[in-house]
Order: C-alpha cells, then structure tokens, then sequence
C-alpha cells in the first residue's frame, strides 16, 4: 500500500511516497544538514525510479550513464526546496 500526496512546488510536481532504502542508510549516525538530506533522499527516489523504468521528464530529472559506469544526474534545485514558500537556493547549493 503506497501512499501518496501531491503538492506544486515552482512548477515541479512532487509527490511524497514511501521509500526503500538500505537499513544501513536509516540508521547511519550522520550529521548532515536538511538540505542534504533532502539531496540523499532524491537520489535515492530517482535510482528506485531507474530501477522500475519510470521515464522522468527530460527538462525535469535525468540520470545518464557515460562509457566508462559514471553516473551524472540531473534535477531541478527546486525539487530540493521545501514547499513554494522555501527560496534558500543558495543553501540548497552549499549542500551539494
């Protein structure tokens, strides 16, 4: 059972939903900040995504494979903010 909810964030559609992640990731002692652990989570999304063959829109997310097993992606840094209300871009950048 997978629950969802939408919510418009500058014209990026996110849509919350549970994710699977190693049980080493949950309980790692980190201390990273908000930003950042939005940036993992992300990542994480997109990968599980890949996994399953979702096709994300190509001027929203893009993960891309080069020659030599390097993986570049891509995403907006609105996708990263907290609701319409966040415009920390610059903490959002610090983060990566």
């Amino acid at each position: 059972m997978m629950k969802t909810k939408q919510q418009k964030n500058n014209s990026v559609t996110v849509v919350n939903k549970d994710q699977i992640q190693s049980y080493i990731m949950t309980t790692a002692k980190y201390d990273f900040s908000v930003y950042e652990k939005r940036i993992l989570y992300r990542i994480v999304e997109m990968a599980q995504g890949e996994l399953q063959g979702v096709r994300f829109a190509t001027d929203c997310k893009k993960i891309e494979h080069t020659l030599f097993d390097t993986v570049h992606i891509t995403m907006p840094i609105a996708s990263l903010l907290n609701g319409e209300s966040d415009e920390n871009y610059t903490r959002v950048k610090q983060a990566l």
